[in-house]
């Protein structure tokens, strides 16, 4: 009788080195499209939150004359105007990861407290004050704080820095995630960037307002 038999190898030296080093590239190249996902799957709750405020913003006009709330130095003080009657929850203004307007250790309540809407920390977002129901509806009222000059982002402290996108609300009471230029702002259809239009410069009773920066300690 013959009997077979078998000539179990494992793997050598060479070949496990191989494995290893075409599973580090593998990792290498879908670390950043994960990385990508995740940021693009985060704006969807955000720009859900500014449509949110919009709405809450065209409830405020429509009983103030076609006002919107008007404020000057930083958004903060003009959106919480929108406190108690147009809106009861402050978390719609934070946004988690934003490391220049947003306090990570003390995030706003649920509920609105009386006298305390919007303090340094809550609030992400910057608005154009003193635009009207007669202003145009493309243009924008709500973004992403600012964090290199008015209407412009920084790399390094952007929340959506990666994609390279801001979070827009129209007075439509549209938003979108819209991708930013080389030089980091939003463009207008004429190329101009979006905050800085004809219908925003060169009308004395608006100002864009960046919101309260976080308070560091010590502060």
């Amino acid at each position: 009788m013959n009997i077979s038999q078998r000539n179990e190898k494992g793997f050598t030296l060479i070949e496990l080195l191989v494995v290893i080093t075409i599973i580090a590239i593998l990792a290498t190249v879908a670390t950043p499209m994960i990385g990508k996902a995740r940021v693009s799957a985060r704006m969807i709750p955000a720009t859900k939150n500014v449509q949110n405020i919009l709405t809450s913003m065209t409830l405020y006009s429509g009983d103030s004359g076609g006002l919107y709330p008007e404020g000057t130095g930083d958004s903060n003080m003009a959106l919480s105007q929108l406190f108690p009657d147009y809106s009861d929850t402050e978390k719609i203004f934070y946004l988690q990861g934003d490391r220049v307007f947003c306090d990570p250790k003390s995030p706003p309540d649920e509920d609105y407290t009386e006298g305390r809407a919007l303090e340094a920390g809550e609030n992400h977002w910057a608005y154009v004050s003193g635009l009207t129901d007669n202003s145009k509806t493309s243009t924008p009222i709500l973004a992403d704080g600012f964090t290199n000059g008015i209407g412009s982002y920084d790399e390094r402290n952007h929340v959506w820095a990666q994609p390279n996108k801001a979070i827009i609300g129209f007075r439509d009471g549209s938003a979108t995630a819209m991708k930013l230029g080389e030089d980091r702002t939003p463009k207008a259809p004429s190329g101009d960037n979006l905050f800085e239009i004809p219908d925003i410069v060169e009308d004395d009773l608006v100002e864009v307002l960046n919101p309260l920066k976080r308070l560091r300690p010590g502060q």
